[in-house]
């Protein structure tokens, strides 16, 4: 028996105007964009570390320049958009309330644009292993990315939904922010089992989001979504 095609070659989805993806460096935010990416001829994909790394000597830990870039991308955004580009996917780690900020500065000049906002969330033994296994040109102090993935469901926006990508691979992760939305059923056959993602989407899952157990073919379910583990044939049957 053949594998079945994943729904992320299958699936046209409803574009919203802005899609944000943010969370602490080794959440798989960028990897999971660009996959997010290729499913859209039409799209931009803004990352703010490109825009951040324009400046000669940058310095990353300083939060004023980075909500100052911020701040200006804005502008950009808005402009691929006015341009005919859809959507403008966003990618930041968005710590502290900048998300909140950012959101008030695109919607002072465009308060109908359509955004929608994702923040991923990875358990912390997988998150090490995540960035102790980035470039070395890329930021690996492992204590400062443990704290900021731990803040990310402290300010969540009452337009983010979350979701624990412990267990998936960065085109899963697009699958879902593609399935959320469209907000059709998608289905997902990797690992054994099918999920459901049924809309009207509930209310954000701020806590108890499991992580895959050793060997069990488990998927964690996700903010906004109602989950239903069904089994179906292995790929080899």
């Amino acid at each position: 028996m053949q594998h079945p095609r994943s729904h992320l070659q299958l699936m046209t989805c409803t574009k919203p105007d802005v899609i944000i993806i943010r969370g602490a460096p080794g959440s798989g935010k960028t990897q999971a964009s660009r996959c997010l990416a290729t499913q859209f001829q039409k799209g931009v994909r803004v990352e703010i570390d490109t825009l951040r790394a324009m400046i000669i000597s940058v310095d990353w830990t300083n939060q004023v320049a980075h909500s100052d870039i911020l701040s200006l991308s804005t502008s950009l955004v808005l402009g691929f958009h006015r341009l005919g580009y859809q959507p403008v996917i966003v990618v930041d780690t968005f710590s502290g309330n900048k998300l909140a900020t950012f959101l008030d500065e695109l919607h002072s000049l465009d308060n109908s644009l359509q955004v929608r906002s994702f923040a991923l969330v990875t358990a912390p033994e997988v998150l090490r292993v995540r960035v102790e296994n980035r470039p070395t040109d890329q930021f690996k102090d492992i204590g400062i990315c443990k704290k900021l993935n731990s803040e990310v469901i402290r300010h969540l926006q009452p337009i983010e939904q979350i979701f624990d990508n412990t267990a998936l691979t960065p085109e899963e992760t697009a699958e879902v922010i593609l399935g959320q939305c469209a907000g059709w059923v998608a289905r997902t056959f990797r690992f054994g089992y099918i999920i459901k993602i049924l809309p009207p989407f509930g209310p954000i899952m701020r806590h108890g989001m499991g992580h895959a157990a050793p060997g069990k073919n488990w998927i964690p379910a996700c903010a906004g979504m109602t989950s239903q583990h069904l089994p179906i044939p292995s790929p080899s049957a």
